[in-house]
């Protein structure tokens, strides 16, 4: 029997052609000017970015909650990333993630995933 084990390669070293494998966690998810990237770094690149960044996001309003307008996007796609993330974050964290479609192929989210999940951009200011 094989065992496939998907590997998350560092997205700084893979645009220079090196394959290194991403550290642990979560994906940094970044917003400027009405462009949203993820990406998944190694921890030193994390604490680089986190360095670089540190001041500005110091200096500037955390947003905290449910999924804000994304200009260009309707709410129907925000909502999506917001509900893929949220999988994502509970698959990472333990979370059985039960595949339950109610009436209209609508997905449904245990309360308490969702709450988890708040709680958690809550505790860390956003990240996902």
């Amino acid at each position: 029997m094989k065992e496939l084990i998907p590997q998350v390669w560092d997205d700084l070293d893979l645009a220079d052609g090196k394959r290194t494998p991403a550290g642990p966690g979560p994906s940094v998810i970044l917003r400027l000017n009405g462009k949203s990237v993820e990406l998944d770094l190694t921890e030193k690149h994390k604490r680089e970015l986190e360095d670089l960044l540190g001041p500005y996001l110091q200096a500037g309003t955390v947003i905290r909650g449910t999924p804000q307008a994304v200009p260009g996007k309707s709410a129907m796609a925000v909502s999506r990333a917001y509900n893929r993330a949220m999988r994502e974050w509970g698959a990472r964290n333990g979370w059985d993630i039960p595949v339950v479609v109610k009436s209209g192929a609508k997905p449904y989210h245990p309360k308490a995933l969702q709450d988890a999940y708040a709680a958690h951009l809550e505790a860390t200011g956003g990240e996902r």
